[in-house]
């Protein structure tokens, strides 16, 4: 006998009908993100978590909307679960009713395949919190998406090392977040690339998975979960390309001079030079240059070793104001200083903790650090998109 993948899903659905009573309980409406696209592993849709958060909403009598996760999303498929006709139906009746809906609505997946290039995953949840706004009940959301976007929200552009509360402010402050207000988000296939697309790192999974939890939860959403699901190895072949994220580490190569470290040095815990003579030396080299190229603009941008986030950022930004203070004293414009503090989330931050999670002060006196980058450089641009505009909009 040929095995059917979801039947063991079904089965476990049986029982738990059977035992639960939960046929006709509080609507559940849900929308499902499919992101089946290049760049991505095939991904089950008979899985049960898939089963089951199709089948909870047929079987409360909720409604189910389809997004297609791709360049130009679409929900292309939206259907209520009406109660049935006939009242005092028995429990196994009700739940061959619900999973003969469920399997109906399933087979609508096969549409879900991307037909637009790229993949814009900040747009289909939009869609996703539209089709859920005027639902009552139980409202949910599951994503199936390795949420590296190349639209929208672009990870094209050096994202992967953004800062997830400056990436939120920046989509706040452009009125781009989708209204997600009280849905239970459940996100499977986070991260999980394929050929060509290579492979995250360890740490940006991490920040991506970070990434996208402060903007689902800045998006209203009730909790957020990411799952373990696993793609296939096969990758999606066939279908419309999407561009690549750039996963290399980035190395610092700069034409500016740079500040020597062990002069600009602070004192702990604070913005105040270890030594203010020396410091003024080694910012006055940075200021002649600046004086010898007047045209060039660069940003100011302090970093510590890891801590308290919050407190590092803010540190890191007064230590850059500091050095912005002593350039402008040598007479270089204010307007050509832009002062950043990105804390321990820089893209060349060093590891400086040990394995028991103890700060390795050799390692972190490496992170504390003051640099200055040409505004038109690569290594500015990766700091650009939402951490730059967010930064200078909140120095305003």
């Amino acid at each position: 006998m040929k095995f059917r993948p979801n039947l063991f899903a079904a089965l476990l659905l049986t029982l738990c009908a059977l035992l639960s009573g939960c046929e006709g309980g509080k609507p559940v409406s849900l929308a499902v993100v499919a992101g089946i696209h290049s760049n991505a592993g095939v991904i089950s849709l008979n899985s049960t978590s898939l089963y089951q958060a199709v089948y909870d909403a047929c079987a409360s009598y909720g409604a189910v909307t389809l997004i297609r996760c791709d360049g130009a999303p679409e929900a292309y498929f939206q259907t209520p679960i009406d109660p049935p006709d006939v009242k005092g139906l028995s429990k196994n009746r009700l739940h061959t009713r619900a999973q003969s809906y469920t399997e109906q609505i399933l087979a609508q997946l096969d549409d879900a395949a991307a037909v637009t290039g790229e993949l814009d995953t900040l747009q289909a949840l939009r869609l996703a919190g539209q089709a859920l706004s005027a639902a009552g009940g139980q409202r949910e959301v599951l994503v199936l998406d390795t949420g590296l976007s190349t639209r929208g929200l672009d990870f094209t552009n050096g994202l992967l090392e953004a800062e997830p509360e400056a990436v939120v402010s920046a989509l706040r402050e452009a009125n781009a977040l989708p209204d997600l207000e009280g849905a239970s988000v459940t996100w499977s296939y986070l991260g999980q690339v394929a050929d060509p697309q290579e492979p995250l790192t360890p740490a940006q999974e991490k920040n991506l998975e970070a990434i996208w939890r402060q903007v689902l939860l800045a998006s209203g959403a009730a909790e957020v979960t990411f799952t373990s699901d696993f793609a296939g190895g096969t990758a999606n072949t066939g279908l419309p390309a999407v561009s690549l994220v750039e996963t290399d580490t980035w190395t610092l190569s700069l034409d500016v001079p740079q500040l020597d470290q062990t002069r600009v040095a602070f004192v702990g815990d604070t913005a105040r030079f270890l030594d203010e003579e020396a410091a003024g030396q080694a910012i006055l080299e940075v200021a002649s240059y600046l004086e010898e190229h007047p045209s060039l603009e660069v940003y100011v941008v302090g970093t510590t070793a890891s801590g308290d986030e919050a407190v590092c950022r803010d540190l890191s930004r007064q230590r850059a104001q500091a050095v912005c203070r002593v350039l402008t004293e040598y007479g270089v414009a204010e307007s050509r200083l832009t002062p950043l503090g990105l804390g321990f989330s820089d893209p060349w931050h060093v590891e400086d903790r040990d394995t028991s999670g103890a700060l390795a002060e050799d390692l972190a006196r490496q992170n504390r650090k003051v640099l200055i980058l040409d505004q038109n450089s690569p290594e500015a641009g990766l700091l650009l998109s939402s951490v730059i505009r967010t930064t200078r909009s909140n120095m305003r």
